[in-house]
């Protein structure tokens, strides 16, 4: 394999790719399609939705990117730790006893509430600190924030508080990709929010609603600043985006076996003529679901080959016929071989999910393997 840099590649059956060249090419696209004059926020959640937080989030700050967006406060500190010192927005309910991380950490706070922001506020003054806030509104998505109805009182009241600094506000596209209408309501809903909110003479730098689709498809809906998770990944159905994540392994084993054999936990799959079985070692407690029993396929020398039986917890077979498929064999599980591709949006379909789940349930004993077309390989975070 040329351009993996590991010492335990060789110890490894199972891995997964991460081209941070296709993570800066998505930038780019992106940057062209929001223009100058809205800012990126990237996503970086969930470990940058399983492709490695510390390492995503470096090669975004290359590319000029300057503010992200995670759940937890663990997810922020673990940035800073790792040297990012960017504004940081934490999406979560701010809980109190993480108070004093948000001021420690310099990290920005959803405030979906108005109890979280008398909170919030008692505690800035308790510890000399001021922070920086972003006020949650729900236009629409029926979660997180305040009735939009009830914004401008809010953001008034938010504003008067000692401690804290409004620096945005923002809601969240609940049907961006699915309905034309809603979103529509929900864009119109929140700009005239923006309205009666300047109209109080009340100046918040950040306004921000739009998620991919919404920054893709809803021009209107991207204001000064937009978040940007699924395309950044090259996740998202547009053309000029490059899925960054690949996962491959190797073979643990190939056995033949007779016509009429049951393969695996239930034996709910019977070899109908002699063939040979290959074993995998990975498993659904590495994310392969087993909802893609008898329905997901891998390539293997650029040829898909079904994946049969039961997935068990660390390992699943794939029937490989009676062809010289040997053991040393790269086997992609998600990923281009040769003509051939399986994306994380074919393995969503084939489990009734949606892709944010394959790549983010991809679990820690894959080791994440950084590459890049245009600079030298990263080592694994």
């Amino acid at each position: 394999m040329t351009g993996l840099c590991s010492r335990n590649y060789e110890k490894k059956r199972a891995w997964a790719e991460v081209d941070l060249g296709a993570i800066r090419n998505n930038v780019a696209y992106l940057e062209g399609v929001i223009g100058p004059k809205t800012m990126l926020m990237a996503v970086v959640k969930a470990d940058a939705y399983g492709h490695g937080a510390i390492a995503v989030t470096k090669a975004c700050l290359d590319c000029g990117v300057r503010r992200f967006a995670v759940a937890t406060v663990e997810e922020g500190v673990r940035l800073r730790r790792a040297g990012v010192c960017t504004p940081i927005l934490v999406f979560g309910v701010p809980d109190p006893k993480d108070f004093e991380s948000f001021f420690r950490w310099n990290l920005t706070v959803t405030v979906p509430d108005w109890q979280s922001a008398q909170r919030l506020s008692h505690s800035a003054q308790s510890l000399g600190h001021r922070l920086n806030v972003h006020l949650k509104l729900d236009t629409g998505m029926g979660r997180l924030g305040v009735l939009y109805t009830n914004g401008p009182d809010f953001v008034e009241k938010v504003a008067n508080l000692p401690g804290l600094i409004v620096e945005g506000v923002y809601t969240h596209l609940s049907t961006a990709d699915s309905d034309t209408v809603h979103a529509t309501r929900q864009i119109s809903r929140f700009v005239d929010v923006i309205g009666a909110i300047s109209a109080r003479g009340i100046e918040i730098p950040c306004y921000h609603m739009a998620s991919s689709a919404g920054a893709i498809d809803y021009p209107d809906s991207r204001l000064n600043m937009v978040r940007v998770g699924l395309a950044l990944y090259g996740l998202y159905p547009e053309p000029q985006l490059v899925p960054a994540l690949s996962w491959k392994a190797k073979l643990s084993e190939i056995k033949e076996v007779p016509p009429g054999w049951g393969i695996g936990y239930g034996q709910t799959y019977t070899t109908k003529a002699k063939t040979r079985i290959g074993v995998l070692p990975v498993g659904y407690a590495d994310g392969y679901t087993r909802r893609l029993k008898g329905k997901a396929k891998v390539l293997i020398g650029g040829r898909p080959y079904p994946v049969v039986g039961n997935i068990c917890m660390d390992q699943l077979m794939v029937d490989l016929g009676s062809d010289p498929v040997g053991v040393d064999d790269e086997v992609v599980l998600i990923g281009t071989q040769g003509n051939n591709r399986i994306s994380a949006q074919d393995l969503a379909n084939w489990s009734d999910t949606i892709s944010y789940e394959i790549v983010c349930a991809i679990g820690p004993r894959i080791p994440r393997l950084y590459t890049s077309k245009d600079t030298i390989p990263m080592r694994p975070a």
